[in-house]
């Protein structure tokens, strides 16, 4: 018991000489000292756990060694301060080297970050202006694109505005027939005048009849309705006769004359229309009871389209069928329209345009034969020969000042 108080005591006074050392070494070694005192402390307590069943003498004998461990101890702590301030002053140091460049890496890192964000940054608002002058550019040819359809529509706004006016001046109010509601009287009486501005105020009139009975278009007939269209053609006014050819088709559709002018009207007006119209009038040309005046009629569109080359060629097919191998009028109107197809198709009068021409003439002595003979055989300087058929024209039509003139100056040209 006494030694395990002796114990306690030594601990006591190795405590007191620890806080005697903490004080000697300063603030700088106060946690290592706390170390070192613990570590012993602990060293003390497990002598003391193991001595404790020994002998007593061996206990004091420990605790004496103990003791004189700690003060060399003490006195090597006391030894130790100017070693850590070194130690401590080169760890310093090295921290701030090592956080200097951590500084110095990083900042290297983030100015390279930065240096690739700024470049892909610029990259992509390059890519974004690009973007935004292509959508620019693309803006004002659109907007380039309006403007034009804009002054397209308001040409073609004042095209129909002229063509509107137009139309209401060729037919004004129709006051002075309106009393009429006969159809037939209507007609006949169109067909007596000479001129458009004469007979307009009947084509309005037959229009509105038209637009009146539509529920009653059988007390129109298609006969009278393709008559004024015949009469508006003849007249130049195409889109009038076009809307009584369509309103005759649709009360008698197996009319053929009426089909004959529809098909013509829409080869000479309607541009996109004009192949099929071709070929539907090409296959009426081939029927065996053509008229001759059907014939005249297609034969018109050929040439006011300039379609000589497929007029020659339709005519030369038509030459060949039974039908007109024989002399007759027809035959005659069809060698004399291959002669002028030939003629304004090559440029010249070649011996078959002669010969047809000639051969029209013996088929019949139509006057539109005679007058191509005689003006042909002028325009080449052989007057001698084109005053037999001038004079032939003078018989047909005396009153015809064209006639005479042309007989004076062939007559002239001899002399």
């Amino acid at each position: 018991m006494n030694n395990q108080i002796d114990s306690v005591n030594q601990l006591v006074q190795l405590a007191k000489s620890v806080e005697l050392l903490q004080q000697a070494s300063g603030n700088l070694f106060y946690f290592v000292v706390i170390l070192l005192a613990t570590i012993v402390i602990t060293i003390a307590f497990a002598y003391f756990k193991y001595f404790t069943n020994r002998e007593a003498n061996l206990t004091a004998q420990t605790n004496q060694l103990t003791l004189t461990s700690l003060k060399t101890q003490a006195e090597t702590l006391r030894q130790i301060p100017p070693s850590i301030t070194e130690f401590t002053k080169l760890i310093r140091e090295e921290v701030t080297y090592a956080v200097n460049q951590l500084k110095q890496d990083l900042v290297r890192d983030v100015s390279g970050k930065i240096e690739a964000i700024t470049v892909d940054r610029t990259e992509d608002i390059n890519n974004l202006f690009e973007k935004v002058n292509s959508k620019i550019d693309k803006i004002d040819q659109v907007y380039m694109e309006m403007v034009q359809k804009s002054e397209l529509i308001d040409e073609k706004s004042n095209q129909l505005e002229g063509e509107l006016q137009k139309y209401h001046a060729t037919l004004p109010d129709m006051i002075r027939y309106s009393h009429l509601q006969d159809i037939e009287i209507l007609v006949t009486e169109l067909a007596r005048k000479d001129n458009w501005l004469e007979g307009r105020d009947l084509v309005a009139r037959i229009l509105q009849l038209v637009e009146q009975k539509k529920e009653a278009s059988a007390m129109i007939p298609a006969k009278y309705l393709e008559a004024a269209g015949d009469w508006a053609r003849n007249m130049n006014q195409y889109q009038i006769a076009f809307l009584l050819y369509e309103e005759a088709y649709k009360r008698d559709p197996e009319r053929f004359s009426v089909q004959l002018q529809r098909y013509a009207l829409r080869a000479e007006v309607i541009f996109s229309e004009r192949d099929n119209a071709l070929n539907e009038l090409k296959r009426m040309m081939a029927l065996p009871d053509l008229e001759i005046d059907h014939i005249k009629r297609i034969i018109n569109v050929y040439i006011e389209l300039k379609k000589f080359k497929e007029l020659l060629d339709l005519i030369t097919e038509m030459l060949e069928m039974d039908r007109y191998r024989n002399v007759n009028p027809l035959r005659g109107l069809l060698l004399r329209n291959r002669a002028v197809a030939t003629e304004r198709y090559f440029g010249y009068k070649n011996a078959q345009v002669w010969q047809d021409l000639e051969e029209s003439i013996t088929c019949d002595l139509d006057e539109n034969n005679l007058k191509i003979k005689a003006k042909w055989l002028v325009d080449d300087n052989r007057h001698e020969e084109a005053i037999p058929y001038i004079q032939r024209l003078l018989e047909k039509d005396p009153q015809d000042d064209t006639y005479h003139i042309m007989l004076i100056d062939a007559s002239m040209a001899l002399r």
